[in-house]
């Protein structure tokens, strides 16, 4: 039964893995279609192209950014940037 969990596991790595790869490979395509400066969009722009990336960016009271991905379905991850 172990060694089935540590099969299970490692097949869940490589799955990981795939799909972070394929996310990188997504990111890059869309990134593509962006313009250099985020800037020069619009905020309708802006969250389109948020919702595209399946970005949820939220400016905190304290001005700190906290962005959350969504790589597939209940697995996310989210980084806090410091002002």
């Amino acid at each position: 039964m172990a060694e089935r969990e540590l099969e299970v596991s490692r097949r869940r790595k490589e799955w990981l893995a795939l799909l972070r790869q394929g996310k990188e490979i997504l990111l890059e395509s869309y990134a593509s279609m962006a313009p250099e400066a985020p800037e020069a969009l619009t905020s309708e722009e802006r969250h389109r192209l948020h919702r595209m990336l399946r970005l949820r960016v939220v400016v905190n009271p304290d001005r700190n950014i906290e962005v959350t991905e969504v790589l597939v379905r209940g697995f996310t991850s989210t980084e806090t940037i410091l002002r």
